[in-house]
């Protein structure tokens, strides 16, 4: 049984134009199992965003990868919605992405056929134009499936606002600067979730009680097998791969959750959104509450939170239509090996090894595409195969008339790189799911970092960082926001995202070197001054490397940061509402306060019981060194936990 709203009617998927193409019929988005109700036979697991420990995507095609990665690209210009309406530009776009893709380990192959330059034009002409052109005013524009930007996010007086207040927390000594473990004096943290987090076992609330841990039930496999065979856009879990009862077994034998952290829990802020977008923070921000400091920087946050929450707004309904998933291009996973195709080979019906590679020449492909791109630019109907052969056979007539091929002279290989594309496009989310998405007339948890990657002549390049998710199960992250006010002095930059894979078999190309990690990236964005960036958090993410422009000068970027914890009502973990400060100079501000208000007045015992009980704070030597175990914790994290990697490992869970 659906939730009301995808019982309605809406509006139906958009469909490209063009003829029938192999494969089911074009379908609407389906709803993540994981977020819907099942059918009672079914049971239903608990209701909450997608996270990392419990979904796993299933691999694109090669064919997809390209156009994914060309459609961001033109996405990327300025004035892209203008810019399209051009053919002689997008055909020299095309040519250029033909040249470039065409190239695999192992030789050239055929890309980009009459069938994708189709698709690719009505997606950009008919679903993201039209959004883009009705959101100019708050710049919200899709990047790759499920990430959101704006490059007008903030305005320019508020950007030099936080300038100026991050400054105060810049100019410190020297040794009370806490550098990024491991960067080598490169990563500078200014406000970091990982100092003085919740300590089990320590830590304790504003009634003097330890934070309890909030332990995730161990779902229960349903009996049932789901037949997936016709649903291109199906979300792996988990739990289609588990044996629970040996899970719960793995959990036993370790003592506890391997996906939940039994001695940290980063703590998140309470922000009050009102129905109209407004932000009032309702509990200190962990490492930022001196009262000289929420003063100065509480006002700012605020305002800037406010325009994050409709790129928040946008990547929870995602989540919940199921956009990151969403996929163009067929292909039968159980019998083939979609990402470098497999090779067509002369008698088709009964391949072995001593069959020839399917080729053609660089002079007929040469034709072929000069053709094709001709009438894409002239809007004339795109007749011309690419697989077409100086013979007039097609490489299929070649290939069975036993035409001999010999390596020299023909450089294309016919590869099987997935269906023609099945005609189901982007779209924006629909109202409904929006309106049951946004954040509107809600508290949010939230955490905040404020960081600086700092090069000098003496350390001029940033190697890149890992890759990564945000936290663990007791976090529980869903989505990240992430505002890039100030750089200078350093080259381009990305931020890289991946999606971790329930399984690989027969992908090899799809692994590590290590052979243990089975992942696949899914596209990337350029990081600019005053861009915005929202993405969900089952996108591990990674910063690439960067350096100095004139190495002779000091180079820098500098990043707010809110990790939006699942706003679902099931999430249930600590927030600064029930936890008192734990740092000493905000005790110590607290105790000023008090001592110049009525309560100083008090006898001296009365006033000193007051005083008493107040949860014990935890000095800066203790704080440092619950850090290093913080993050050595986290680190290790990924290699332990099953319900993450599957067959899979990453790197970190922070950084």
């Amino acid at each position: 049984m659906l939730p009301p709203e995808a019982l309605e009617p809406g509006p139906p998927p958009l469909i490209a134009p063009g003829p029938p193409v192999p494969g089911p019929p074009p379908q609407p988005y389906k709803a993540p199992e994981s977020l819907i109700p099942r059918p009672p036979e079914k049971p239903n697991i608990i209701n909450l965003y997608p996270h990392p420990t419990d979904t796993f995507a299933k691999p694109i095609t090669y064919r997809e990868v390209y156009l994914r990665r060309f459609s961001a690209e033109i996405r990327s210009r300025p004035n892209w919605t203008e810019e399209i309406l051009d053919r002689t530009f997008l055909a020299k776009q095309l040519d250029e992405a033909q040249k470039r893709d065409c190239i695999l380990p192992g030789g050239k192959v055929i890309v980009w056929e009459k069938e994708d330059i189709e698709f690719i034009y009505w997606e950009l002409t008919k679903a993201y134009k039209p959004y883009v052109d009705a959101n100019k005013a708050t710049g919200l524009q899709p990047h790759i499936d499920g990430v959101w930007r704006s490059d007008s996010l903030v305005s320019e007086s508020l950007r030099k606002d936080l300038i100026a207040a991050v400054a105060t927390l810049e100019d410190v000594p020297e040794d009370q600067k806490n550098w990024h473990l491991g960067s080598d004096g490169r990563v500078l943290n200014l406000v970091h979730p990982s100092y003085w987090p919740v300590i089990y076992g320590r830590t304790l609330s504003i009634d003097k009680k330890e934070v309890e841990i909030h332990q995730p039930e161990v779902r229960e496999r349903d009996n049932y097998e789901d037949d997936h065979e016709d649903d291109r856009n199906y979300e792996y879990t988990y739990e289609d791969d588990y044996d629970p009862d040996d899970l719960k077994s793995h959990i036993r034998s370790v003592g506890y959750d391997v996906d939940s952290s039994w001695n940290f829990c980063w703590l998140p802020s309470e922000f009050n959104i009102s129905s109209k977008g407004d932000v009032k923070i309702a509990s200190y921000i962990n490492n930022l509450a001196l009262p000289e400091q929420q003063r100065l920087f509480y006002p700012l946050i605020e305002q800037i939170f406010s325009e994050f929450v409709p790129l928040f707004n946008h990547v929870l309904a995602d989540l919940k239509t199921g956009t990151h998933r969403l996929q163009r291009i067929d292909w039968d996973w159980e019998r083939s090996t979609p990402f470098y195709g497999e090779w067509p080979r002369v008698g088709l019906d009964t391949p072995g090894p001593s069959q020839k590679l399917i080729r053609l020449t660089e002079e007929e492909h040469a034709t072929n595409w000069q053709q094709l791109i001709k009438q894409f630019e002239d809007e004339e109907e795109l007749t011309t195969s690419l697989k077409s052969t100086s013979t007039g056979k097609s490489w299929v007539e070649r290939a069975l008339s036993h035409i001999p091929f010999g390596r020299r002279g023909y450089s294309y290989a016919i590869r099987n790189i997935g269906t023609p594309p099945c005609r189901i496009i982007w779209q924006p989310p629909r109202s409904k799911i929006m309106e049951e998405a946004r954040l509107e007339g809600k508290t949010a948890k939230v955490i905040v970092k404020l960081g600086n990657i700092v090069l000098t002549p003496e350390r001029p390049r940033y190697d890149g960082g890992r890759w990564h998710i945000e936290g663990m199960k007791n976090e529980r992250i869903v989505a990240t926001g992430i505002y890039y006010y100030d750089q200078e002095n350093i080259t381009d930059s990305t931020l890289g995202f991946r999606r971790t894979l329930l399984h690989t078999a027969g992908l090899d190309h799809l692994r590590d070197p290590d052979g243990v990690t089975q992942t696949q990236e899914v596209g990337c964005i350029k990081t600019e001054t005053g861009r915005g960036v929202a993405f969900p958090n089952i996108f591990q993410h990674r910063v690439a490397p960067f350096q100095l422009v004139d190495k002779t000068k000091p180079g820098y970027r500098k990043i707010l940061v809110f990790f939006l914890c699942d706003p679902s009502e099931h999430h249930k973990m600590p927030t600064t509402k029930t936890v008192p400060p734990q740092q000493p100079d905000v005790r110590e501000a607290a105790l000023k306060v008090l001592r110049g208000s009525p309560a100083d007045k008090l006898p001296v015992e009365l006033f000193q019981e007051i005083i008493k009980d107040m949860p014990p704070a935890i000095s800066k030597e203790e704080a440092l060194k619950y850090y290093g175990k913080l993050m050595e914790e986290r680190a290790g994290w990924n290699p332990t936990s099953r319900a993450v990697r599957g067959k899979t490992r990453i790197e970190k869970a922070c950084d």
